[in-house]
């Protein structure tokens, strides 16, 4: 039987986890400290797979089986839905990281500052009452 969004709501916390079912392997995993996760369990080239939507209520029992169908499209179309969301994940960190690299401050024009990374400049005053006689 599907779930309802009152089902969800009503439920108390288990003592040991739990997955209510919603069909097309969805379910809502519920640990015992009272977190309820949106779960999908797919095989994909004959391995078994979880795919996680995120956590309820942020994302909402219409919204996860949405996300479900979504999932169902692309194992269809041969394609990993796992696998497509870790890509994703690490283009989106790819492209911060790279957006906070080019903000660094030594990234200066030449002749206003600019000190590559590793190298080290000494001002020419103190270079000068420093060299060795």
């Amino acid at each position: 039987m599907p779930l309802t969004d009152t089902k969800i709501r009503t439920f108390k916390t288990p003592d040991k986890p739990v997955k209510l079912a919603d069909g097309g392997g969805l379910h809502l995993y519920c640990s015992p400290i009272g977190r309820k996760y949106w779960r999908m369990n797919y095989a994909f080239e004959h391995k078994t797979k979880l795919l996680s939507f995120g956590e309820y209520p942020g994302i909402t029992l219409q919204r996860a089986r949405e996300k479900r169908m979504e999932a169902r499209r692309l194992l269809d179309e041969g394609i990993d839905p796992g696998a497509l969301k870790k890509a994703a994940k690490e283009a989106e960190r790819a492209e911060i990281t790279e957006t906070f690299r080019n903000r660094r401050f030594y990234r200066k024009a030449p002749g206003h500052g600019h000190v590559p990374p590793g190298e080290v400049r000494i001002p020419d005053s103190r270079r000068q009452a420093h060299q060795p006689n």
